[in-house]
């Protein structure tokens, strides 16, 4: 694919989401798409890293609230770059 055809999927891309709405962009990508999709595997990982892999060891308190503490601080830090994307976008395709 060539600079051209990808600069046009990336646009109808924005055309299709800006359409949605800001609030739609940023829970989609900010939250489900970035801070669910790094939150509950990195989770994951640092319990194994921990050495503690069994079925019981998913549901312990200190699991829990590493999961929570991580969708936490992932999904607001995946809405704040979500946000800067908006703008960018909004910038980039202003006259298009």
């Amino acid at each position: 694919m060539n600079k051209k055809n990808t600069e046009q999927k990336e646009f109808e891309e924005w055309h299709k989401m800006k359409s949605k709405g800001k609030k739609k962009y940023i829970w989609y990508s900010g939250v489900l798409k970035g801070g669910l999709s790094v939150a509950i595997p990195t989770s994951f990982i640092v319990q194994a890293m921990d050495g503690d892999i069994n079925l019981y060891s998913f549901s312990n308190q200190n699991f829990i609230r590493r999961l929570i503490i991580n969708i936490v601080v992932f999904s607001i830090s995946w809405c704040i770059y979500s946000i800067f994307l908006w703008r960018k976008y909004e910038k980039k395709y202003r006259y298009r």
